[in-house]
This record gives structure tokens, sequence and C-alpha cells, in this order.
């Protein structure tokens, strides 16, 4: 009988992760959530680990605020070694019933990481990245749960112009509500001429397909849990080129802050400039030295500038991007290179 050789030598690889490690502490009854994000991060360098919570059947303040005495030991739950760039939970009435820093404190408390989000935090950032003043929301739970949320977002400075709610009190209804259902709800509240965006609110809810053309069709920003909260932990750990299908992606926050800060009154990369600036259409900003020349005699509206957040990137409604013909010639960044080096391990030099 032959023996078995020990120890056979092995090499020790990286984190799967290798370019972004995130984390999410999802509801027990969700089904949407975690499909989405394999959606929204299909990159095999995006590692994706996912804990759940225990949640109730009723979609109820009580049945929510109870999550509140389980959520460390859920986000205890994820791998400890895991080199964590952002955790995120899961649950926009969580967190509004819960309360922000409150999740946030509790996350931190189970599991190490730098940074962490959710819906509800991520959402009031982009609609302030997007300069949003009046909302429409469309919900699928109970007034009790409802209300809360529009008042967060009032509080917050954003007012709630129009909504809908489907009235639904069973958790596991709400992920089998027809994604054309929502579709309808969301022009009946988007229509309204002092709207100008809609919230898709539930990471139970099945939004995802349905946000370029509710987009196309309204003219105005679209937003989703699911989506505002993969926009928002990209932003915290580089990913600089998250796509959300053939036709939607989402810039960094940091590129767009930039972005805007020096082209804001110019719509005038010529398409195949901006690609070999900066190595693709999507963001990608780790690809090395370069300098941007600046094309003429372009249209003023330009699919590949898109919204300033960039929710939809075949949008050149310029009502949100105020750009103009013009030519120009940059060269030194100078401090506000920085945001071009979100994980590149570059110093700011190295933007020419």
């Amino acid at each position: 009988m032959s023996q078995t050789r020990q120890p056979f030598p092995y090499d020790l690889a990286g984190p799967i992760g290798s370019r972004a490690t995130l984390g999410l502490v999802v509801l027990q009854v969700d089904e949407t959530l975690e499909q989405d994000f394999r959606q929204m991060f299909p990159s095999d360098d995006v590692a994706i680990y996912v804990s759940r919570i225990p949640s109730g059947d009723d979609l109820t303040p009580d049945t929510i605020a109870t999550m509140e005495t389980t959520m460390t030991a859920a986000a205890s739950l994820l791998p400890a070694a895991a080199p964590f760039d952002v955790v995120g939970y899961g649950c926009t009435s969580g967190t509004t019933l819960i309360g922000q820093a409150r999740v946030a404190e509790l996350l931190r408390a189970g599991v190490s990481t730098p940074e962490v989000s959710d819906p509800l935090t991520a959402t009031l950032a982009a609609l302030a990245a997007l300069n949003i003043t009046g909302l429409g929301l469309v919900t699928p739970y109970v007034d009790s749960v409802s209300e809360p949320m529009r008042r967060a977002f009032e509080g917050a400075g954003f007012g709630v112009r129009a909504g809908v709610s489907f009235g639904e009190e069973v958790e596991a209804r709400v992920a089998r509500i027809d994604p054309a259902s929502t579709y309808a709800a969301a022009l009946e509240v988007g229509r309204q001429s002092d709207v100008e965006a809609v919230f898709l609110s539930c990471t139970n809810l099945r939004t995802l397909g349905i946000i370029a053309p509710l987009e196309a069709e309204l003219g105005k920003p679209v937003l989703s849990s699911n989506q505002a909260l993969a926009w928002h932990m990209a932003r915290y750990a580089g990913c600089l080129d998250l796509r959300i299908g053939k036709g939607f992606c989402i810039f960094g926050f940091f590129f767009c802050q930039f972005f805007l800060r020096i082209f804001s009154t110019c719509n005038f990369f010529s398409k195949d400039d901006f690609c070999c600036a900066f190595s693709a259409h999507y963001g990608n900003l780790c690809c090395g030295p370069s300098k941007i020349h600046i094309g003429t005699n372009l249209l003023r509206i330009h699919h590949t500038i898109g919204t300033p957040i960039s929710f939809t990137c075949d949008n050149g409604n310029t009502r949100y991007c105020s750009f103009a013909e013009s030519v120009e010639q940059f060269c030194p960044i100078g401090n506000d290179a920085v945001p071009f080096l979100v994980r590149t391990r570059q110093e700011p030099r190295h933007i020419l």
C-alpha cells in the first residue's frame, strides 16, 4: 500500500478579490439583491461574500426593527480573512427604521472593513450627486413602512413629490412582483412635472432590467435600491467601470467629481480620444500615464459623457449635463490628480 506524501509543497496566492472585495448582509427572505450584484459585478477579480440576516415573514416596522439585534452577528459570519473594501447592509426599509448611523455601527462591530454602506445612504448620495430636489417614490411597502422612508428623504432635503406603493406586507411576495407592474408604477410617478428622478425602493424588488427603458421613456434618472447600493460600494472599492447590461454604467464618484470640476461647461471629447485616454468607455483609469487631447467640431451632446453621475451611459439629456463645444489641451493635473489614483498605488506625479 502506497503512502501519502505529505506535506506536499505549495504556494500561497493573493485574495480572490484582486481588484475589490465586497461584503453583503442580505435579508434571509431576499431573493433579488444577491442575483443583481452578481450581474453588476461579473468580473472574476471582484469577490462578493454574502451573509444572511434573519428577517420576518411580514414586512412591518416591528419585524424590520428586530434585525437590529442580529445584524452584528450576521456581519461576523463574513470570512474574517477576506480583505474587505466595503460591506453593505441590504435593506432600505431596515436602514430607514434602524437608522443609518446605527446600521454602520452594527456592521463595523461584526466585520473589519474600512467602509460600510446601505441602500438609503447610497441613494441619498446618488441624489445629491445628480442634484435632484424633487423625487418620485415607488415602494412595495405598507404605509407604516413607506411613510418613515418618505420622511427620511424629505429630512435629507429631497422632496417626495409623488409616490405609489403596492401595499404588500408579505416579504416573500415582494420578489414575485412583476417588473412590468413596477414599470407601470414608475411611469405613474415619473410623469409628474415636478418629479426630477424616480426611486424604486426595496432590495427584493426586481428592478434591474427596467431601469434603462424607464429612463429612456421618462427622460429622467431612475434609481433603485440595488443599483444605488452597488454604485456606492463600487465608489468605495475603486471599481470605476461598473456596468449594468449593455447600455448602463456607473462611474466612480471621485472621477465624476473631478470630471465635472474641470469640464462643467464643455462636451468636447471625441469618442476615440476618450477611449484612448482613459483605456475604456466605462472609466477604467488604471491604464498608466496619458495626455488628453480635446477634439473639435463634435456634437454638443454625446452618449460617451451622459449624465454627470453616469447612471445612464446613453443619456445625452442636457438638463443633467450642460456641455458646449470647445477645444482645450490639458497637461499637468496637479493636486487634482488624486481621484484618478484610486487603488493604483501610484503617486500624483504619474498623471501627466
